[in-house]
């Protein structure tokens, strides 16, 4: 399976299990130990996060939009990285 393909499947599975609209805490949820809560907040006040709404204190995030943001953060790992070569 190549990389891209890899990704693809990722992000699809995700599409399958994420409701249209979750919170911070949910997203982090769905992808444990890829991004933590508070880099997740340092994203979003760089305005380099997924896009989202407030809703009082909670940050909700659009299924479709998130994943968008999440496939462009995620490379290909080429096969020297793989093999513990720095490049």
């Amino acid at each position: 399976m190549s990389p891209e393909s890899v990704i693809s499947t990722l992000i699809e599975r995700l599409r399958q299990e994420l409701p249209p609209g979750f919170d911070r805490k949910h997203a982090i949820a769905a992808i444990p130990g890829w991004i933590s809560y508070g880099g997740l907040c340092n994203l979003d006040a760089a305005k380099d996060g997924p896009p989202r709404v407030r809703c009082g204190k909670y940050c909700i995030y659009e299924r479709d939009s998130f994943l968008s943001w999440l496939e462009k953060r995620l490379t290909p790992a080429s096969t020297e990285t793989d093999k513990g070569v720095n490049v």
